[in-house]
């Protein structure tokens, strides 16, 4: 389960997320505070939208889990590292407002440590 909770004092915590089967691991906030991206050991990339508390299941793994990814700094991409069944890794882009996933690597090598250039 994950909890947020306001600055206010005296705030009580607030659950935004529920009825998980499994671990949830590392989370990362979207820049503009909208989404909270995390994955989980049924091999998914989730993504909450924090306002409307709807969860999206970005993408589903085949090998391993997910463990590198981040948002871009307008906070409408998201990049991560997927493993292939070959056991390489490739860098995958999910466009939020389309829900799309977009490979922009292919799995001949490992690519790991996505990253976007910050916006001038």
């Amino acid at each position: 389960m994950k909890f947020i909770c306001s600055k206010i004092k005296r705030a009580k915590p607030e659950q935004i997320t529920t009825n998980s089967t499994a671990w949830k691991y590392d989370n990362e906030w979207s820049p503009d505070s909208k989404y909270l991206l995390y994955s989980d050991r049924t091999l998914q990339l989730k993504l909450l939208n924090i306002e409307t508390k709807v969860e999206t299941v970005v993408d589903k793994a085949t090998e391993n889990e997910f463990r590198s990814y981040v948002f871009s700094p307008d906070s409408k991409w998201i990049a991560y590292v997927k493993q292939a069944p070959n056991g390489y890794s490739s860098i995958w882009v999910y466009n939020i407002p389309d829900a799309k996933n977009i490979q922009l690597t292919d799995d001949s090598f490992s690519d790991n440590s996505p990253v976007f250039q910050p916006m001038a």
